[in-house]
């Protein structure tokens, strides 16, 4: 690492993906820049994190992500590991649905719309009449939307679980158009929301992971970052205060406390940190930026990841695992079926890996539970709906405490108020995964955007220094 001084180009809140993403970007196109990540805990990577027990590769967090802006790909890409990237198991892709103690597939046409008994008779009546459902203008939960255009049965059984699941959100709090502004879109373009939500509930995406886990990702962003002749990276080194000692516009003094309190001078500050911890930091620099971010909720998750010899587990393991709707009063959230995703990969011969999920936004404090709890919870859970009886082989439990943000209505009114206000205060910009975005790709490609703009920013400094700096000029133009 290189030597650290008190006196930054860049200053880089949080060692996450997003707050590596953001570093890993400034230096790859301009290397000399002086770049510090500031992260709050022992280790960089956040929520991402890979343990090998056993033969058994686990994740703590992400199990991969969806392509959807090419981002992570690029990213891979520039980071030289794009060779180390693994694609699921799609030739059986379906997705369920754990309704009363038993598993039944999503339907994904029409015909296994009409066969499923996942819905009654009524439920599915009210489906087909989702045409005739008059439109709505402005602002409205996930679940006040699907109860409108699917009913209230669907709303229960097929989109809840899909919220809870997926985000760890509470369908009844959430915002339609900043949490799944796919379906708000379907209904401004006046297209059929159902034909298009069971092609894209009833089978799910291909998913994109790393040979070595998820955290390989993260070592390369680490040793690219520090390898840069300007980078560096500070871990045990939480933020306390930001602070404008000249000015609003004119640089920043970052407070920072743990094993080695000081104050660092910064031309740029990008927050990469969760909302709840920069609504702290900022407070004594901008009342107004903080108050927003203070207002974005996080959920807590616990993630178990248990290995079993596949004669253990009775179920075929068909597809990538099962959700479990709210309405089922289920601390779980869902099972997934890691070495089903990818075969091969996540566990050894003749073995299986599953991964539970529990708590999130209906079950605040189901997380927060002792290790043991949550294992007698996950094995009650597979016992009950898989059959299995036996211990397994390794177990891994992590928390992730208000780890998954929740984006209640007035988000999108939130986020375009804090981004009114950085235009007011040049060198800061906020990123992160409060406030644009869930899942890997969506915070690469955030960090890409935030990365650009902090070099179009420091390119404007140099030229507006040369400008007002004769002496500077002259020795340029001289091509000295």
């Amino acid at each position: 690492m290189n030597q650290a001084t008190n006196a930054f180009d860049v200053v880089v809140a949080g060692g996450g993906l997003s707050g590596l993403a953001v570093a890993e970007a400034i230096l790859r196109r301009s290397p000399e820049t002086r770049v510090l990540c500031l992260e709050a805990r022992e280790r960089t990577g956040g929520c991402i994190r890979t343990v090998k027990r056993d033969g058994f590769v686990m994740e703590a967090g992400p199990a991969g992500f969806l392509d959807k802006s090419g981002a992570m790909l690029r990213l891979a890409a520039a980071l030289g590991i794009d060779d180390q990237l693994i694609q699921s198991d799609n030739r059986d892709p379906v997705r369920w649905v754990r309704r009363r103690g038993q598993l039944h597939q999503f339907p994904s046409s029409v015909g296994s719309f009409l066969r499923t008994d996942l819905l009654s008779a009524r439920g599915k009546l009210r489906m087909l009449l989702e045409p005739l459902q008059p439109r709505h203008r402005g602002e409205e939960t996930v679940d006040a939307f699907a109860t409108r255009r699917l009913g209230w049965e669907a709303a229960q059984v097929l989109v809840d679980p899909i919220v809870s699941g997926i985000y760890a959100a509470d369908a009844t709090q959430v915002s339609l158009q900043a949490s799944m502004p796919q379906l708000a879109a379907l209904e401004s373009s006046n297209r059929s929301l159902l034909s298009s939500f069971l092609r894209s509930t009833g089978k799910v995406n291909s998913l994109t992971s790393f040979r070595e886990g998820c955290e390989q990702l993260i070592d390369k962003l680490r040793l690219r970052v520090i390898a840069a002749k300007g980078g560096s990276i500070r871990c045990n080194a939480p933020i306390e205060r930001v602070l404008a000692p000249n000015g609003k516009g004119k640089g920043f003094s970052v407070c920072v406390g743990g094993i080695q309190p000081e104050v660092i001078r910064s031309r740029v500050f990008v927050s990469a940190a969760p909302a709840i911890a920069a609504s702290r930091f900022f407070t004594s620099f901008d009342a107004r930026i903080a108050w927003q971010l203070a207002q974005i909720r996080y959920a807590s998750v616990a993630v178990i990841s248990m290995g079993f010899h596949r004669t253990d587990v009775p179920h075929p393991l068909r597809g990538f695992g099962y959700l479990i709707p709210s309405c089922e009063d289920s601390p779980v959230l869902g099972v997934q079926w890691s070495s089903s995703i990818y075969p091969s990969h996540r566990a050894p011969s003749d073995t299986c890996q599953l991964r539970l999920f529990i708590g999130g936004a209906c079950h605040p404090t189901a997380a927060r539970e002792p290790e043991g709890d949550l294992a007698a919870i996950g094995a009650a859970e597979l016992r009950r709906t898989l059959g299995v009886r036996a211990m397994p082989l390794a177990c891994e439990i992590h928390r992730h405490i208000e780890a998954m943000p929740q984006y209640l209505p007035g988000h999108g009114q939130r986020v375009d108020d804090i981004e009114r206000r950085l235009r007011e205060i040049p060198g800061l910009f906020i990123g992160g995964n409060g406030l644009r975005g869930l899942g890997m790709d969506s915070l690469v490609h955030d960090a890409e955007l935030q990365a650009a703009a902090v070099i179009r920013h420091l390119e404007r400094s140099r030229q507006t220094l040369l400008a007002a700096d004769p002496a500077v000029l002259s020795l340029r133009q001289a091509g000295a």
